[in-house]
């Protein structure tokens, strides 16, 4: 299946042609944070992340019925070795280390922090010591980054999406998940409503963020930006949700900083307006400006009707880090029509190329995940049930392969990948080493080691 490009990029061009296809351990590091207060200190010592829970009492009295004792919250405990896993997102550093969010294939809980060294099919759980949730239906799920092979930031929201009962912290390790110490508290003051993390992302190993979401306004998808400049030690909030400003309307897609004050937050107004739902910050994430697409020619009123509802997928690096990526999916209110169109631009949003797209999430083929980059990106797919690559000589975008399962995409170069994917309700991890023609599917488990 081919679709004809409307206009090749010029910046996008070169990149695509070639598509062809509890003891103190080792303290956290503390690094200076060029404007933080004096109250954002290094945290407490490092926590082995397999530290027990203290095992209940049973002792009861002789003459009187045994009393049901609730369940005291106590650290997330670590799987069995040898535990089938459902693995909810994967981060590859490298053909053999990576890291992977997930639980038992029995639960598929995404509650557990995992660790390999052998591509993905072995894995080490390396969960921080985060408290387990008082309600026996109620469990945390993870949501980590991953710099490197030793250095990572996890967070949890729970099932229920109810905020936690004390503040919410973000752990820290700098061992590869043997030990974890907790930075300072997330500022939830005034916070009412659902809790939800949907991104915690580094740009350098000191520069983070935490998008939350507050879910307390049916009528909008509030949020709150927190950021850390010391590497995870202490978090500022940058944006307060319950005060009202234009980003918070519409559901949020995706977010992306192009540098330490540059960054992009894309949406969905679910055709409540017309347009893209598209904000640009300068300072770090504190004010933001709507920022605008060129409508493309056809169909007429893409951008500027009300008759079109249109969405932006999460944003991403491309072409060695120097371009912007967007793509936007439009459905016509009237009609069956639909369109599709690929945005890129230099990173500060300034000269626009547009050229048809077929649709899908953009994944890059390179390390990284188009957010973090740990080397030159290469190539980028369009996938969907079908998968796209650009060929240049012909501009068309050409079949790669298909697929009958969904997705949370990583490749580490042009042929390795990795897919933590659903068929359905069946948790799969999926691995090619054909840059996506073919896929295979590994058959993940816990393992004893180091963590």
């Amino acid at each position: 299946m081919r679709m004809t490009s409307r206009m090749l990029p010029v910046l996008v061009f070169a990149f695509l042609a070639s598509c062809n296809f509890p003891t103190p351990a080792i303290p956290a590091p503390s690094t200076p944070a060029p404007s933080q207060s004096a109250t954002e200190e290094a945290g407490p010592a490092a926590i082995p992340s397999n530290t027990a829970a203290a095992p209940e009492s049973t002792a009861t009295a002789t003459s009187a019925p045994t009393p049901t004792v609730k369940p005291k919250p106590g650290p997330i405990p670590h799987l069995a070795d040898g535990t089938a896993l459902a693995i909810s997102h994967i981060d590859m550093i490298d053909a053999l280390k990576g890291w992977s969010i997930g639980g038992s294939a029995d639960t598929k809980l995404r509650e557990h922090v995992f660790r390999t060294t052998d591509g993905g099919s072995a894995w080490i759980d390396v969960t921080p010591p985060e408290l387990t949730a008082a309600q026996s239906d109620v469990s945390p799920i993870a949501v980590g980054a991953f710099w490197d092979a030793d250095n990572a930031l996890v967070t949890f929201h729970s099932t229920n999406l109810l905020p936690p009962p004390s503040a919410p912290v973000v752990w820290k390790t700098v061992d590869g998940g043997a030990t974890w110490t907790q930075g300072a508290p997330l500022d939830l003051s005034g916070w009412e409503g659902e809790y939800r993390i949907s991104d915690l992302f580094f740009i350098n190993i000191n520069t983070a963020w935490v998008l939350a979401h507050k879910g307390d306004d049916p009528a909008a998808d509030r949020i709150a930006l927190f950021q850390t400049v010391n590497g995870g030690n202490a978090w500022q909030r940058m944006v307060d949700p319950s005060v009202d400003s234009p980003i918070q309307a519409c559901e949020k897609t995706g977010i992306l900083f192009t540098g330490p004050w540059n960054g992009w937050l894309t949406g969905d107004c679910r055709g409540n307006r017309a347009g893209v739902f598209l904000f640009q910050t300068f300072d770090g994430g504190k004010s933001w400006i709507e920022a605008k697409l060129p409508s493309p020619a056809t169909p007429p009123g893409l951008f500027t009707s009300t008759d079109f509802s249109c969405r932006i997928r999460p944003p991403v690096f491309f072409a060695q880090k120097t371009n912007l990526v967007l793509c936007v999916e439009c459905t016509s209110k009237t009609t069956p029509a639909t369109a599709a169109y690929f945005f890129s631009s230099n990173l500060d949003g300034s000269n626009w190329h547009t050229m048809a797209y077929p649709g899908g999430q953009m994944v890059i083929r390179s390390a990284g995940d188009g957010r973090v980059f740990r080397g030159d990106v290469v190539s980028g797919l369009a996938v969907d049930k079908d998968i796209y690559v650009y060929n240049g000589a012909t501009e068309t975008w050409d079949t790669l392969g298909s697929i009958d399962w969904t997705g949370q995409f990583d490749f580490i170069d042009w042929n390795t990948g990795w897919a933590a994917a659903r068929r359905g309700e069946t948790p799969l991890l999926m691995h090619t080493k054909d840059g996506g023609r073919s896929w295979v599917e590994l058959a993940p488990q816990t393992t004893a080691g180091s963590g």
